[in-house]
């Protein structure tokens, strides 16, 4: 038996990969429309079924409309050039799409092919689309045809419920990481003069707060604090972050380095001390909808994490390791940092964050959580 896993362009982001990487039973095939070379570098997956050229008018014109144009919504559904791909295919058992809009252009596919349609939303697909216009009304028609709506934690199902999906049809499957691909090593508290080196990472989006980390940066460097700090990414925040860190003194404290590969951040982490994510709700409400994938990872490479109770963030770091502010606190960062250095034993928290993502997170488990949901539907089982 298949699933089809529906992307309009290939992947485009690790966690999916990860869960493709973990599942053990049935046959996983990627169905999408765009293929970018260079996402098939870093995700490299051998099953890709790939709409014919037919559809490039579709795919260009619907570009143009959604991106130049602006439209909220895709004026030509793409899902008869999927039909046209999968229509022979007798064995599929589940259509499995990821992300919430790509969920609700599938419906017809669905329907035609007679299958289950599985939605995996992921974050801002479930804060930020359903104030677009007629976006309510679309979720609520998913919500009512497909066979499961998958989130990765509590908060993010609270929030689809309350969006009017019934709660039965909503099942929790945390985000796995591979494991075995990434290198744990002990951290040790910084001592004498040694700069304390903390590692970001993100978009820079409102949502990941990193105008706030840069105000606790201020803060403690007012306060006497020995510290660098390394940001990897980029985003619309980019200028006004590195206006704000030119005009605060922080200059020698904060470099700018750009994108990276997950290879080169796993890199760059091992010479770190800790890593810092402190993200916050949008002033347009957007926000993680679940937890960030990178705070996983950097528990597994043996960081201790400095973050917020924002979204499910509190349920991906075991309690004993949490160091937690308030969304929106400055101060109350800088506090979390100040316990995390007046502890001694800093084996403890890195033994503790492998062995709750070991636990909870391990991607050849979740995937065999999902399998289970799939099989729900397996007929001949």
């Amino acid at each position: 038996m298949k699933i089809i896993h529906l992307r309009d362009q290939y992947l485009r982001v690790s966690f999916v990969y990860f869960l493709l990487k973990g599942f053990r039973k049935y046959e996983h095939w990627v169905a999408c429309r765009e293929i970018i070379t260079r996402d098939l570098k870093l995700y490299p997956y051998g099953k890709i079924i790939k709409t014919s050229r037919l559809f490039s008018f579709t795919w260009l014109l619907d570009k143009f409309l959604t991106v130049k144009m602006k439209f909220k919504a895709r004026p030509v559904n793409d899902w008869v050039a999927y039909y046209q791909l999968l229509k022979e295919e007798a064995d599929i058992l589940v259509l499995h799409a990821h992300m919430g809009p790509q969920g609700y252009y599938a419906i017809p596919l669905a329907e035609k092919l007679k299958k289950n349609l599985f939605v995996t939303f992921y974050g801002s697909d479930m804060s930020d689309v359903p104030k677009l216009p007629g976006w309510d009304e679309r979720y609520h028609t998913l919500f009512h045809k497909a066979a499961r709506i998958i989130v990765e934690g509590e908060f993010m199902k609270g929030k689809i419920v309350e969006l009017g999906c019934p709660a039965h049809k909503v099942a929790v499957v945390r985000i796995g990481i591979p494991l075995g691909d990434i290198p744990f090593s002990y951290r040790k508290r910084p001592v004498g003069g040694e700069p304390l080196r903390i590692l970001m990472c993100a978009n820079f989006y409102p949502k990941k707060g990193f105008l706030r980390a840069l105000e606790a940066f201020r803060i403690m460097l007012g306060k006497g604090f020995s510290f660098q700090a390394q940001i990897v990414g980029s985003g619309p925040q980019e200028q006004q972050m590195k206006e704000y860190v030119n005009a605060n003194g922080l200059a020698s404290r904060v470099t700018f380095l750009g994108s990276r590969t997950l290879p080169q951040i796993y890199q760059l982490s091992q010479n770190m001390h800790l890593f810092f994510h402190p993200s916050e709700t949008a002033p347009d409400g957007g926000s993680e909808g679940g937890a960030p994938t990178i705070i996983l990872e950097m528990q597994a490479l043996g960081l201790p994490v400095i973050a917020t109770t924002h979204a499910d963030i509190p349920h991906i770091i075991p309690e004993a390791n949490h160091f937690l502010a308030a969304e929106y606190d400055a101060k109350g960062l800088v506090q979390q940092f100040e316990r995390l250095l007046a502890m001694d034993d800093w084996n403890a928290l890195s033994d503790r964050g492998l062995k709750f993502v070991t636990e909870y997170h391990s991607n050849i488990a979740c995937a065999a959580r999902l399998e289970e949901l799939y099989a729900q539907y397996n007929k001949t089982s």
